[in-house]
This record gives C-alpha cells, sequence and structure tokens, in this order.
C-alpha cells in the first residue's frame, strides 16, 4: 500500500497502470450519473424529465445558465455528487501518454514495448472519446496537450477547431487500432472492459462516417479530411 501519493508514483509500473484504469471513467460518467443523461439524452423519446418546468422546455431551465447548462458544465469538468468529468480526465491520459512516449515509465512499460504500446493506447482511446463527445456538444473546444500538477495560473484557454480535433481523433484511434488487442485475445476476467480493437475499429469509423455525411450533404469535402482517408473511400 502507497501512503503518501507524489507524480513519482505515476511513473512506476503499479501507479502508470491504475493512473490508466482511472481514465476509464470516461465510459461512466456519460451513463451512470445524472450529468451525462441529462446533458446527452435530454429530449429524447426514451428519456423522462423528472420535472415539468424541464420537460416543457421552460426558459426558466433551458438556458444558458439554467439547471441542464450546469449538467453538461459537470460532465465536462466536475460534479460534487459523482465523478470527475472529461477535463481531469483527460489530464490523466496526458499524464500517461506523455510518461509512456517520453520512456518516464518504469518495470513492464520499460522492458516489454508491446505492453507499453496497448497501454497507450488505451489512453489514446479514453482521451479521444472524451474529445468526441465535448465536441460533438460544443463545437470547437480547448484541448489540453499536458496535464496540470497545481491550478493553473492563467484560464484563457483557446479553442481548438474541430477540423483539428478530428485530425487528432483519426490520429489517436488509428495508432489504437494498430496496438490494441482484439477481444478474443483478452483475459476476460482481468481486462473485461477494457478498449479492444475492434472497440477502436468501431470508434474510427464513427468519425469518417460523419465527414462523409459532411460530403453527402453539402457535395463537397471538407479540405481538411486527411489524403488517406480520401483514398480509402471510407
Amino acid at each position: 500500500m502507497v501512503s503518501t501519493i507524489t507524480q513519482d508514483y505515476f511513473e512506476t509500473e503499479q501507479g502508470l497502470e491504475q493512473l490508466i484504469v482511472g481514465t476509464y471513467d470516461a465510459l461512466r460518467v456519460t451513463k451512470q450519473y445524472e450529468q451525462g443523461p441529462a446533458s446527452l439524452m435530454a429530449g429524447v423519446d426514451n428519456f423522462s424529465q423528472k420535472t415539468a418546468s424541464r420537460g416543457m422546455y421552460s426558459a426558466s431551465e433551458w438556458n444558458a445558465t439554467g439547471k441542464l447548462a450546469g449538467f453538461t458544465n459537470g460532465l465536462c469538468g466536475e460534479n460534487a455528487k459523482s465523478l470527475l468529468g472529461f477535463y481531469p480526465i483527460i489530464n490523466n491520459c496526458n499524464r500517461a501518454i506523455i510518461s509512456i512516449r517520453e520512456g518516464k515509465a518504469l518495470g513492464k512499460f520499460a522492458s516489454d514495448a508491446n505492453y507499453a504500446a496497448k497501454a497507450l493506447s488505451e489512453a489514446l482511446f479514453n482521451r479521444a472519446y472524451s474529445l468526441y463527445i465535448m465536441s460533438t456538444m460544443y463545437g470547437e473546444i480547448f484541448v489540453p496537450q499536458g496535464y496540470t500538477e497545481e491550478l493553473p495560473s492563467n484560464y484563457n484557454y483557446a479553442r481548438e477547431s474541430v477540423p483539428n480535433i478530428y485530425r487528432m481523433l483519426i490520429t489517436d484511434l488509428r495508432y489504437a487500432y494498430d496496438h490494441l488487442p482484439d477481444v478474443n485475445e483478452q483475459n476476460l476476467t482481468t481486462d473485461f472492459g477494457r478498449a479492444t480493437k475492434g472497440a477502436a475499429a468501431h470508434f474510427l469509423a464513427i468519425t469518417r462516417n460523419l465527414i462523409w455525411v459532411c460530403y453527402i450533404k453539402e457535395k463537397v469535402l471538407p479540405t481538411w479530411i486527411p489524403v488517406y482517408i480520401i483514398h480509402q473511400r471510407l
């Protein structure tokens, strides 16, 4: 048992593995807590609002600072009643990604390249999922490239364009697809619920299909689409 956790702990084999497991909170906060369903399912047929004013789309609830906006903010940042939201999760993903890519990770991460690539792919997958959901809600969003160890001195964050976000998602998901195991290769007793090659392929297909929906509607491909996607005709 570790009595005191420092940043160095997340470069040990045990600490980094625990950190990566924690990034899977990205897949939980959209479903199991109030801010996720309220943000993503409000207004659809299979989701009922508990208050009349919310169910009748009252301006007292449906506004930029109302209850529903608070749920969405909690989904992205933090909700006092449940888990951390997407930005803290992305911070953890970036911590893991940087440790592995810069060769700071110890133990099996340093001695087994395949193990490190799989772990890196999991962090990339969960970061991509978090960014995808937030960009779907807001369009242009801030995309952290590093991680924080303390409160920042400047909160003036610049939003990234949607084309650049999708470039990043596609690149990261292609790496994840190449290095994640097939579900048949997993130990479902210890690894149940972890990202797989199939999950990365499905997620990658969604991002590409959205591009082609734009093409079908507008009859022109956005100029930012990577050439390899055009050639593959996906």
